[in-house]
């Protein structure tokens, strides 16, 4: 009996040597996960992180040592362990760098990651002996020589060398940082160190490699030296154990952000001197799940507090003067977001002023200036809340917390600006015009998809941003599903139920849906699974005299939602009804209606009636303005229009209004003299009904003296609207400079592809209208040319520039005077190589049949029917008279397409053949390629000054014209150009306009009046050539 008593005790003691003692969970206490599991049956894994790093300021990089006890909590047996090394994601041919390239996107590299170095280990231990590894870029793998079991851990050391990409030469977006600045160097610390993945419930390891978005990390202890050079100021995660040897009362007096309030200091000070010494900063964070680090010796601190929560502002001296109210606004959103979600966890919280808009546990890294960067405050303290303390997998699902704190950002810029209000400019410039504006351009895209796999783009591309603003969005309509008050009991429950773990979409949906008590699965299909959207309309208001109305909604799109509806009488009194779509029914004043069951092409009219009789003025689908109906429009009887003065500036978006705009439009021709009119732009969220319209009176007054228009008034008139899925209609009217237009198409897009169909009618009735052309002789008058046309676009991205490919058909259409057909390809290229950039085109074209004159390829530039696009050459005027028509010679205008000979422009281009000599300006048929070789960056060092961009190149044209049996032979030019390109405001509503300068001084034929093949010649150019 005492022998198996010996026995059963070694074999105990002998179990016991894979346990330590779980520090973390003796030092978290009641907030330790196991003492509040969001379920019975949850686990996590434990950390603790002992790390000493030292700084190198100089090589710019940081020196560690690494000591992790790793807790098994799971029910597993462990038998590899996976370590993030997120910088190595910053090297050539990284996956990062591949998905880069896949994406065509030209990539450089800093001195340290050209060299291939992000994080190197010099040595790694388990339980005190060295083990083998491997590490496949961003991972490294541990097969370990015996296995972890549960509920024991492990015992890592790791000697590492982690490099910051020097000053940020290279180009890939990363996050661990530094710049110059006053002649001092700045440092920001993330992802610094080899992360353990996380091993959780969903996914067992989760070993995502680092693409440059998201993280995931376990919950635990970290305890943190950093060795920098005595001149540095630090902030981190964390609490500052050494307090009095890095930062005393009397240098912290010194720093106070109140001795910088004034911005008319031109140097910086130094009230630390840099000795050569070093000096070291000692930090202790519990419960968190990272460790960031920010350092500057330009450092200064503002500090408030909250409930002895310490909320630290920390500014470059630079910029002290504009964050002197910082600290106290982040009390204020600190405040905000405990008393409105859920009570901050940490002892502290820093904004700190690093060029950035990036979170980590107890540490925001933030950018600009008061008053504006409150929204970037707002948003990165919010994610101490989602991410910090709601620990969810971001690398897989980041909208579970970007768009949460989207969420917050809103509730707290309106809650702190007193405007906590339905239909506030917050909520719409927050959150939902940058959902609808996603949403009815149909970039909508489907909230449940991996963080890198937004169409593989990088940044916020592919539809990624939409994690915040679509997820934003649907917590404003679950809360209008729900009503408020249940929707925010549910919300902090959810908090307080997840706080310190690492919830899944699925669990927040639990977590509403048991808590609420409501079927909500309907809801929570429609936002994460589809990319469906909502849209209801009025369809029908109908009232007899003294009797109550009747009123029937529609819902044109396929997601489904109860509804709001308030109707507003003739003496301004309302009211409110409520539609439910489930038998949930929320708490409400409203009169309740039946429930309307329904879905995609289920019941999709609905009718009910008002109890009143009075006289109805309006009626408004959802007047709390939170449902997220992508036609506003739609929603109320009496259509909100704003008509105001443009300003010469964009119509700004705003979805529960269509925004017209007008201004003067005074312009000038050859035939009507000046023109007095007005222009009106119009757009409900970029394309639908998109109108830009002009109306002019034609005065006569300094026509030339052959003006002889007979029009007294010209319009022009185009529409485009969303009518389906990337499909738009497109309508153009014009009586402008003697020409009569209509067109009538759609267009259709499919990722870089567009494809457009299109019935077009141009005419000039009479000479008269023929007059207004610079070259009148290539337009018959009184002949209708009707076309039908189809076109195809393609844009190609390559590493080193762009490219485009365009193929066009025509035929001629109903009732047409001319009986004619075309088909041309075009492709034309930019690419950059070395300081060059070089354009390249190609163009090729074949036609037949009876030709419109005003169609026909030209062989120096664009055609007549072409040039009508332009205000500058659709009619005589603008130009010099002497530019005007063809001759026997060359001439000085050019405007692009055709074959683009530009050293041929205004010459008919005689040829000869055995029989006589023949005009070849114009044809039916031709090829042609292209090149400008722009040298602009070897000759300026700036090439874009405040509006204006120059450009200076060398060209070279060469191609060859048919008309019928009748040919050009090849002919070719080459010469120098420079033009100046008037870029205006983004908000602007006016496109660039480009002149140029070209002299085509060698061509291959000249005309019988020349002898010289090269010779100075020169045109003025319309547009860019290429």
């Amino acid at each position: 009996m005492r022998r198996i008593f010996i026995i059963f005790s070694l074999s105990y003691c002998i179990s016991l040597m894979g346990q330590s003692s779980n520090i973390y969970e003796v030092q978290s206490g009641e907030k330790y996960w196991k003492n509040r599991k969001p379920f019975e049956g949850y686990w996590q894994q434990d950390v603790h992180y002992k790390i000493s790093a030292s700084i190198n300021d100089v090589e710019e990089s940081i020196e560690g040592i690494e000591k992790l006890t790793y807790y098994n909590n799971s029910p597993d047996t462990l038998n590899e362990i996976y370590f993030h090394l997120y910088q190595n994601a910053f090297t050539p041919n990284s996956y990062a760098h591949n998905l880069r390239k896949s994406g065509k996107i030209k990539t450089t590299f800093g001195e340290h990651e050209l060299k291939g170095v992000g994080t190197d280990i010099a040595e790694l231990l388990v339980n005190g002996t060295s083990i083998k590894y491997t590490i496949d870029n961003t991972i490294l793998k541990i097969s370990l020589n015996q296995p972890l079991l549960p509920n024991h851990s492990l015992d890592f050391e790791i000697w590492f060398e982690t490099f910051w990409d020097k000053q940020d030469g290279g180009n890939m977006r990363r996050r661990m940082k530094t710049f110059k600045h006053h002649n001092v160097t700045h440092f920001d610390g993330v992802h610094w160190y080899p992360r353990i993945c996380v091993y959780d419930r969903k996914f067992g390891w989760t070993t995502d490699q680092h693409l440059g978005k998201e993280f995931y990390g376990d919950f635990g202890i970290f305890e943190v030296e950093l060795q920098f050079p005595n001149q540095y100021v630090v902030e981190a995660t964390g609490e500052l154990e050494n307090r009095e040897e890095a930062l005393p009362k009397e240098l912290r007096q010194k720093l106070d952000i109140k001795n910088f309030r004034s911005r008319t200091q031109t140097e910086i000070s130094k009230p630390i001197i840099a000795n050569g010494t070093t000096k070291t900063w000692k930090y202790k964070a519990i419960n968190v799940h990272d460790f960031a680090f920010t350092a500057d010796p330009t450092y200064r601190i503002g500090e408030a507090e909250w409930e002895g929560i310490k909320c630290i502002a920390l500014v470059q001296e630079q910029n002290a003067h504009g964050w002197q109210k910082t600290a106290d606004y982040v009390s204020k959103v600190v405040k905000t977001y405990s008393e409105e979600i859920g009570m901050y966890g940490y002892p502290k919280i820093v904004a700190a002023d690093a060029r950035d808009g990036m979170e980590y546990p107890m540490l925001t890294l933030n950018s600009g200036n008061w008053p504006g960067h409150r929204y970037v405050i707002a948003h990165e303290v919010g994610h101490n809340w989602f991410f910090g303390m709601i620990g969810n997998n971001e690398t897989y699902r980041a909208s579970l917390d970007e768009g949460f704190t989207q969420f917050l950002t809103a509730l707290s810029l309106k809650k702190i600006g007193n405007l906590d209000y339905y239909q506030n400019p917050i909520d719409k410039g927050v959150v939902f015009n940058r959902y609808l504006n996603h949403a009815v351009n149909d970039n909508n895209a489907t909230l449940n998809t991996h963080s890198d796999h937004f169409n593989s783009a990088e940044r916020h591309g592919g539809g990624y941003g939409q994690v915040y603003f679509k997820t934003a969005s649907m917590l404003y309509n679950l809360q209008y599903v729900l009503g408020d008050e249940l929707f925010s009991a549910a919300l902090k429950n959810y908090f307080n139920q997840w706080q310190y773990a690492h919830p899944y979409w699925e669990d927040f949906k639990t977590s509403i849906i048991q808590y609420t008590k409501v079927d909500l699965n309907w809801f929570f299909d429609q936002w994460l699974e589809s990319n469906k959207t909502i849209d209801y309309r009025i369809k029908s208001i109908r009232q007899a005299k003294d009797s109550s109305g009747k009123i029937s909604l529609i819902r044109k799109s396929t997601m489904q939602m109860p509804l709001d509806v308030d109707v507003v009488f003739a003496d301004d009194s309302v009211e409110h009804h409520y539609i439910p779509n489930t038998y949930f029914v929320k708490l409400s004043k409203a009169k309740k209606h039946k429930t309307w069951i329904g879905w995609d092409q289920l019941n999709p009219i609905y009718t009910f009636n008002t109890t009143s009789n009075k006289k109805i003025k309006d009626v408004i689908i959802d007047p709390s303005g939170r449902m997220a109906d992508v036609n506003r429009l739609n929603n109320k009887k009496k259509n909100r229009l704003n008509f105001n003065f443009s300003k010469y500036q964009r119509v700004n978006e705003d979805y529960d209004a269509y925004n017209l705009r007008w201004h003067p439009n005074i312009w000038y021709n050859g035939n009507d003299g000046l023109k007095f009119g007005i222009e009106l732009y119009g757009v409900y969220f970029g394309n639908k009904h998109k109108v830009n319209s002009s109306f002019w009176y034609n005065s006569q007054l300094f026509a030339r003296e052959n003006g002889n228009s007979s029009n007294p008034f010209s319009y022009k008139l185009d529409y485009e609207t969303r009518i389906g899925e990337k499909m738009d209609l497109i309508l153009s009217s014009r009586h402008l400079d003697g020409v009569i237009l209509n067109k009538v198409g759609v267009t259709k897009n499919i990722n870089s592809s567009s494809l457009e169909i299109f019935a077009k009618s141009i005419n000039r009735s009479t000479r008269s209208d023929v007059n207004y052309l610079i070259y009148r002789d290539l337009w018959s008058p009184a002949e209708w040319n009707n076309t039908l046309n189809l076109k195809w676009n393609k844009k190609i991205k390559h590493f080193n520039g762009q490219s485009n490919i365009l193929v066009s058909t025509r035929g001629s259409y109903l009732w047409s005077s001319y009986n004619y057909a075309r088909i041309n390809a075009e492709y034309k290229r930019t690419l950059s190589v070395n300081k060059f950039r070089v354009r390249t085109r190609a163009f090729v074209q074949y036609g037949v049949g009876n030709y419109a004159p005003e169609s026909k390829l030209m062989l120096a530039g664009g055609n007549n029917e072409e040039m009508m696009d332009n205000a500058l050459v659709r009619s005589i005027g603008i130009v010099p008279k002497e530019f005007e028509g063809y001759g026997n010679t060359f001439n000085h205008l050019h405007y692009k397409g055709g074959l683009n000979l530009r050293g041929y422009s205004g010459y008919t281009a005689i040829n000869e053949n055995d029989t006589r000599s023949y005009a070849i300006h114009s044809g039916t048929s031709g090829f042609a390629g292209n090149l400008e070789i722009d040298f602009s960056r070897y000759i300026l060092p700036k090439t874009s000054f405040r509006g204006l961009k120059l450009n200076s190149y060398l060209f070279g044209d060469a191609g060859w014209l048919q008309n019928s049996t009748l040919g050009s032979g090849l002919r070719a030019d080459a010469g120098i150009g420079g033009s100046i390109t008037f870029m205006f405001n983004q908000r602007n509503y006016i496109k660039p306009i480009t002149i140029r300068t070209d002299f085509p001084l060698f061509v291959n034929r000249i005309p019988a009046a020349e002898d010289k093949y090269l010779d100075f010649r020169y045109l003025i150019g319309i547009s860019k050539a290429l």
